[in-house]
């Protein structure tokens, strides 16, 4: 395999010619449904390998990550056959593959789901999904020409509890919803530099690593998972706000917002590229049908304060010590 060129790889990746592999559509045909489908995993680390192993009722037949000692921690099996490249993954057994699982950082995903859905995969990718909504839409569009389902993971959407949020805000049970406050302790941010001169493991690809973000030099500051700190791979809102802000956006039906607005304190953000420590963002919604109007809030870091809702009872704390939200009729 030739190395990947960056500035090229989302337009080869858009291009990518699925001609002789047959589109395979488990929903229309094929194999029953309790028959098992061959799954392999590109990027795995911990949510990855977490994912795979949910899938052990199917074939695992392939792991395909760029970082050895990464996937090796988090997935030591040494029966299923590994490669760097899913490409080269592809080349070799692409035949047999049914569906793939991905869990890549955040800067890898898209390309990854686009490669695989091109070529007549199904696709299930951990959040988020893609950086931006137009992303997004040329998945879709890609995956019905193709005949291929393209899920994305969201644990706290598929639980119980969310359905029931739901049933009670489509019941009305606290009236019209016009607020919505969400809140994440977690830190995202950094103060301190990327390391430099750091040299590269014998154990990881970082061109492959790299994938389809620009070029830059390898850091063992992007390593462990460090990577969600940088803008260059990741962002604030596709992570735990995927999940604190669903159960509003599924029940209130949301749609998409008329006016977005962030707020971070210039302290927060100090050398370009790093993510703020702390913010708040907000989301204005128009009216829907019979539905008022809804202003969402999300605030996010250990340094902003979480604003108690003005109809909390005397002495009722917040939800969560670290993450939460509340919905207001």
């Amino acid at each position: 395999m030739q190395s990947i060129k960056r500035r090229s790889f989302l337009k080869a990746a858009l291009a990518a010619s699925a001609t002789g592999v047959a589109p395979f559509n488990i929903l229309a045909a094929g194999p029953s449904p309790s028959s098992k489908l061959n799954v392999v995993g590109v990027g795995i680390g911990r949510q990855g390998s977490g994912d795979l192993r949910a899938l052990g009722g199917h074939n695992i037949i392939g792991i395909a990550d760029p970082d050895e000692a990464w996937s090796g921690r988090y997935y030591p099996s040494t029966d299923v056959k590994r490669w760097r490249d899913y490409r080269k993954m592809f080349d070799d057994i692409g035949k047999d593959i049914d569906a793939v699982l991905t869990a890549t950082p955040d800067h890898a995903r898209f390309a990854v789901c686009m490669f695989f859905i091109k070529r007549g995969k199904h696709v299930y990718a951990e959040k988020p999904l893609c950086h931006t909504v137009n992303e997004a839409r040329i998945l879709y569009q890609e995956s019905q020409q193709h005949k291929v389902v393209n899920q994305m993971g969201n644990q706290g959407h598929s639980a119980e509890s969310t359905a029931q949020i739901r049933d009670c805000i489509k019941a009305g049970s606290i009236g019209k919803v016009t607020e919505v406050i969400g809140y994440s302790r977690k830190n995202y941010g950094t103060l301190v530099q990327p390391v430099q001169g750091s040299v590269i493991p014998k154990t990881l690809d970082w061109n492959l690593w790299l994938n389809r973000a620009e070029e830059i030099p390898f850091s063992t500051s992007y390593m462990n998972r460090e990577w969600i700190r940088y803008s260059h791979f990741s962002g604030l809102i596709g992570d735990m706000a995927t999940h604190i802000l669903d159960p509003a956006n599924y029940s209130l039906e949301l749609g998409a917002p008329i006016s977005v607005e962030a707020e971070v304190l210039e302290k927060h953000r100090r050398f370009p590229g790093s993510l703020p420590i702390a913010g708040v963002i907000t989301w204005e919604f128009a009216a829907r049908g019979d539905q008022p109007p809804v202003t969402m809030k999300y605030y996010l870091g250990p340094e902003i304060p979480y604003p108690r809702p003005k109809r909390y009872e005397e002495g009722r704390s917040a939800p969560y010590m670290n993450s939460g939200s509340v919905m207001v009729g």
